[in-house]
Order: C-alpha cells, then structure tokens, then sequence
C-alpha cells in the first residue's frame, strides 16, 4: 500500500496529473475561443443584415409608382423598388462619385464627391459635405447609395430643402427620392448642382 501511495504522489505522476489538467485547460480555451469567433461573426453578419434591411426600409416609399419627373410634377416623393436577387458586383461596391457645383451667396465651388455608402450634408464639420451656410441645419440632408443609384432625403424638416429638376420642383421629406443628373437642390442660400461621372 505504501508503495501505491509513493507511485501516486512521485514528482513523475504529478507532472502527468499537471499535463492533463494543461491539456483539459488548453482545449477548454481554444474551444471558447472558437465559440467567441463564431458568436463575433454572427453577430456581424446580423448587423450587415440589419443595416441593409434598414437602408432598405429607408429608401422603400408606399406613396408613388411612378416616373421620376411625374413624381416631381405631382410633388410626390418617387417610389423606390428594389429586387433581393440582384447582386452588387465589385464595381458597384465601390461607390458612386459626384460632381457638384456649390453655387452659395459670396462663392461658387466646382468638385467631386464620392458616395460609399451615404453621405451627410449640412453646416456641421462632421458632414461629409460641408456647406458654409448659416440658413443650413447642423445636418441638412444626407444621399444614400442603393447600387449605382442615389437618393436623397431630408434630414431637418425645419429647414426647407428644395429639388429641382427641368422645370418640376419638390421640397423634400424624410421619404427618399431618386437622384437624377443635372438635378438642382437647394438648402438655404446654397444651391448644388450634382452630375454623375
């Protein structure tokens, strides 16, 4: 009995019972860290999900099926539809770019913006077009991308933003209307001026 008692508490068993406790802690941390790396991954594809079912959500209009330019002639916010099946390609992906002519009280300012994603537009520095305007709201209105298309949506209903295309004009709301070339909006004492390149 002594003997089984020296073999079991020797320094050799005792590294062997530290080996496979390591071993149990070693496993137990790489399966929690794959367990962590998977919740991550879930819960990022849910927020892409989220975002685009958002986008999505924002840009849909109930109100009008219709042309573009009816829809300003009727002063009616364009109907946006979009069809799930269609993917975005690589080109698509990235992004839309702008050229706007900012023709505001003491200047006119000729440039190019580039719409990833969406781009906010207002007299605060945070926006990604900033206008030296102070008749604008911190954060006028924002143009979101859906594919190769734009749309723009009032963000500040207090301060009037106005589209005009052709002859047909529109004061926008907070439901998006699709952006067309050579479309005019004006926000305060600034008008801009956008051209699809």
């Amino acid at each position: 009995m002594d003997k089984i008692i020296e073999i079991l508490f020797s320094n050799t068993a005792i590294c062997f019972y530290e080996g496979v406790i390591l071993g149990f802690v070693v496993r137990r941390f790489i399966k929690l860290r794959k367990q962590k790396k998977y919740v991550a991954e879930m819960n990022a594809q849910q927020k892409d999900k989220a975002r685009e079912d958002q986008l999505d959500q924002l840009l849909k209009n109930r109100l009008y099926q219709g042309d573009p330019d009816k829809a300003l002639q009727n002063n009616i916010a364009y109907d946006v539809t979009f069809h799930e099946e269609q993917r975005v390609n690589d080109k698509e992906s990235e992004g839309v770019a702008l050229q706007v002519i900012e023709k505001g009280k003491l200047a006119t300012r000729k440039y190019v913006i580039f719409v990833p994603d969406f781009i906010t537009i207002g007299q605060g520095v945070e926006n990604g077009l900033v206008l030296n305007d102070l008749k604008v709201a911190k954060q006028q209105c924002r143009i979101v991308r859906k594919k190769k298309d734009l749309y723009i949506q009032t963000l500040e209903e207090t301060h009037p933003v106005i589209l005009r295309r052709k002859r047909n004009a529109m004061q926008l709301t907070k439901d998006a209307v699709q952006l067309m070339d050579n479309d005019y909006i004006e926000l305060g004492e600034t008008v801009l001026n956008v051209h699809f390149m």
